[in-house]
């Protein structure tokens, strides 16, 4: 065997490099992708009614939404989730539309169900929504 010897204050000045060269590439290339578009400290919360006629236009019948094991999520289920952006750092195109709206307003309403994102905002949630009584 033979033996190999590291010079690991090199080896981390050179790992300091690339990661900001990294971080250099990732800001021309992809803006506001790697970081969160709207602070949830600027999110503004409607009226009832706007976030309601929001709803109307969304389509969300494309997104793959899936149970805790990674089950496709069934309309009974009272908790489903799905990834908010790809491998790539991108939005999922079929969930783009949902997660402007929620960026914009926090919590939408789409027919029976609530969606919002996680703290995170890695994934978009999706819950039944509680009847309200008149």
């Amino acid at each position: 065997m033979s033996e190999i010897t590291v010079d690991t204050e090199k080896a981390l000045r050179a790992l300091e490099k690339v990661d900001k060269a990294m971080a250099e590439l990732r800001a021309v290339l992809a803006p506001g992708v790697f970081k969160k578009e709207v602070p949830r400290t600027q999110r503004t919360q409607p009226p009832k009614e706007k976030a309601e006629i929001i709803a109307l236009y969304l389509d969300v019948s494309q997104i793959p939404f899936k149970v805790k094991g990674g089950a496709p999520a069934r309309d009974s289920d009272g908790f489903a989730f799905t990834f908010l952006r790809g491998r790539d750092g991108e939005i999922w195109q079929s969930s783009a539309e949902l997660a402007s709206a929620l960026h914009q307003y926090g919590k939408v309403r789409v027919g029976r169900f609530v969606y919002q994102l996680s703290k995170d905002e890695v994934f978009i949630q999706r819950v039944i929504a509680k009847e309200v009584s008149q």
